[in-house]
């Protein structure tokens, strides 16, 4: 599919940066202007992803595109489950398909999920989800996982949406 004409990229903002701060609109600038122009440029992006709320009582606009739709595979005997490496945090429940006719699974916290597996052993479909932040060593990005309650025993591919934590844009990514 061929690329909007009204499509502005990141080569179009960082021209259009360079030409307000001054420094022309001939992207020759120097490794400092050019840093320059890339941080301003990744500040706004940021700032348009995830606008500041007006006030206390009126939050920045969530916008949907950073919200997608997709599927876990959950399989019979296990419990916890990466989550995609752009998950911020869940949008809604995990549903089960529509054919399976269940209840959504209900997030609580992790404690909850831990506690849960403490005192009881179980295996059904799952009731309850929490997700929380994998260790690290600092060499890479924060990662999260699913914990569920009770342990499946059979497989489903259970729907979820998430906010997604975007990427900076880059001469090989310039769009969002």
């Amino acid at each position: 599919m061929a690329e909007s004409s009204l499509s502005i990229g990141f080569p179009e903002l960082q021209v259009e940066v360079g030409d307000f701060l001054g420094y022309g609109r001939t992207p020759s600038w120097s490794t400092a202007r050019e840093a320059r122009i890339d941080s301003i440029v990744q500040s706004g992006v940021r700032r348009v992803y995830y606008p500041p709320g007006v006030s206390d009582k009126i939050s920045g606009y969530e916008w949907s595109w950073l919200q997608p739709t997709t599927t876990l595979a959950v399989v019979s005997g296990t419990s916890d489950y990466d989550l995609p490496d752009d998950f911020g945090r869940l949008v809604g429940p995990f549903h089960f398909p529509a054919e399976e006719y269940r209840k959504p699974v209900i997030e609580v916290s992790v404690s909850k999920i831990l506690q849960l597996r403490t005192y009881s052993f179980q295996t059904g479909g799952p009731y309850y989800v929490a997700t929380r932040f994998k260790s690290s060593d600092g060499s890479g990005g924060q990662r999260q996982e699913a914990l569920f309650f009770p342990e499946p025993d059979e497989a489903w591919t259970m729907i979820y949406e998430y906010e997604a934590y975007n990427s900076a844009l880059s001469d090989s990514f310039p769009y969002p």
